[in-house]
């Protein structure tokens, strides 16, 4: 029983279970849903007799309080809701007991409305040989983000990144730009085993103070060069 039920429903519900002497004996009829209590659905017929019913397999709009309804009597003295006919208020359900496929085998599946929501208490999988996301604003927010690719591209005409702590480990690592501006605020530090520069036209180096510190050789070749 659902713990958040009231006692007063919960006991109508055991009293019609046990009294179902106004459910027609045969036959299809048409019924409005008085309560819902856990799977079962207390009834009550144009006359004014209640009795409880189940929600047939196929009925997979989930009746609600107020809806009218479609129900069938079997011969066991059971009342099984087939449809609902009329929706007493703007929302509808669709529920399940157990897993459930929507399948298209030849055509394509559409789910459309003004807002749209996917809700997995454990996880959401989305596979296809191909995905698409569009849209004029997207937003993702995780506490953890792993993407794994073979090939990896990315075009944007504007980025902005913030990040607290960056690594990155490369085994080759290519940077090209029309014109490039690098800003550090503290200690820049560059180690590598060999460092080379190639400028094609001017290199200028303008400081406060420098040095330059070798443990065995520097060199300094060109035409000209100018000290002081």
């Amino acid at each position: 029983m659902n713990p958040n039920a009231s006692p007063i429903v919960a006991n109508r519900r055991a009293d019609y279970r046990g009294d179902q002497s106004g459910m027609p004996e045969s036959g299809l009829a048409a019924a409005r849903v008085v309560a819902v209590v856990d799977d079962c659905f207390i009834l009550a017929v144009d006359g004014g007799a209640k009795f409880t019913a189940r929600r047939a397999a196929g009925c997979l709009l989930c009746p609600e309080a107020g809806d009218r309804v479609l129900f069938w009597p079997d011969t066991a003295g059971s009342a099984y809701i087939l449809s609902v006919l009329e929706k007493a208020g703007p929302q509808s359900r669709l529920a399940f007991a157990g897993d459930v496929s929507l399948e298209s085998k030849a055509g394509e599946v559409v789910l459309s409305g003004e807002r749209a929501q996917i809700l997995g208490r454990e996880r959401v999988d989305l596979w296809a040989p191909e995905v698409t996301l569009s849209g004029e604003t997207g937003q993702a927010r995780f506490r953890v983000f792993d993407v794994v690719s073979k090939r990896l591209f990315a075009r944007a005409a504007q980025a902005a990144l913030a990040v607290g702590t960056a690594e990155g480990v490369f085994g080759r690592l290519v940077r090209r730009a029309g014109s490039l501006l690098s800003i550090t605020d503290e200690t820049e530090t560059i180690r590598a085993k060999r460092q080379r520069t190639l400028v094609d036209e001017r290199w200028t180096l303008d400081t406060g103070s420098a040095a330059v510190v070798a443990s065995e050789e520097v060199t300094v070749d060109g035409d000209s060069i100018h000290l002081g």
